[in-house]
């Protein structure tokens, strides 16, 4: 005979599951449920920080598939007349092979200001890269402000070296979209036009 405080034996067999099969189903509450899984990701959207000590910059969407022959950044913008004013030849050829590989294309080249207002009227591109401290009768920031005012549309970046941030930030007020650092590094260069195009 079964002890008064063994209940194990007090129900039958039957009884027991009767009462669990009663018991009513309650639906998983959506918090507890397991998240479904994200879908592959095949490609990355290019986000830089706007800063002049840190640059650095994630792969850039589709660059295999958009240019077979590129680097690993590719660029999303397309049809991008680009005008190119510096003094000096290897930041010119640099800037060259950086783009390459992009859709921009490069309508000019400038070595002065003053031949760089004149292109820019002539040539109307939608970018213009210019070193801040381009020499010619115009001062370069002012001709930054100039080429803005006649064109609000167009991309201006301003290119200097990192001892020369006051000058970066000056031509950041007079309308220049962003700047580029020398010497240029591809990564900087193609996340200031992703970000700015």
């Amino acid at each position: 005979m079964p002890s008064p405080g063994d209940r194990s034996q007090s129900l039958p067999t039957d009884a027991f599951c009767y009462t669990l099969k009663a018991l009513p189903e309650r639906p998983v509450p959506s918090c507890l449920r397991p998240a479904p899984c994200p879908p592959p990701v095949t490609e990355i959207a290019l986000v830089t920080a706007h800063s002049l000590e840190n640059r650095a910059a994630l792969p850039i969407m589709g660059a295999k598939e958009r240019h077979p022959g590129a680097t690993q950044f590719a660029m999303r913008y397309i049809n991008r007349n680009v005008l190119i004013a510096d003094d000096q030849s290897p930041p010119r050829h640099q800037l060259r092979e950086l783009l390459r590989h992009t859709d921009c294309t490069i309508v000019g080249e400038c070595r002065s200001t003053d031949d760089t207002l004149i292109k820019f009227e002539t040539l109307q591109p939608d970018v213009v890269i210019i070193d801040v401290t381009l020499l010619g009768t115009v001062d370069a920031l002012i001709a930054i402000k100039r080429m803005c005012q006649a064109n609000p549309a167009v991309a201006v970046f301003a290119t200097a070296s990192s001892s020369q941030q006051g000058l970066l930030m000056e031509a950041m007020t007079m309308g220049a979209v962003d700047f580029l650092l020398k010497p240029f590094k591809a990564h900087s260069v193609h996340a200031a036009m992703e970000r700015n195009l």
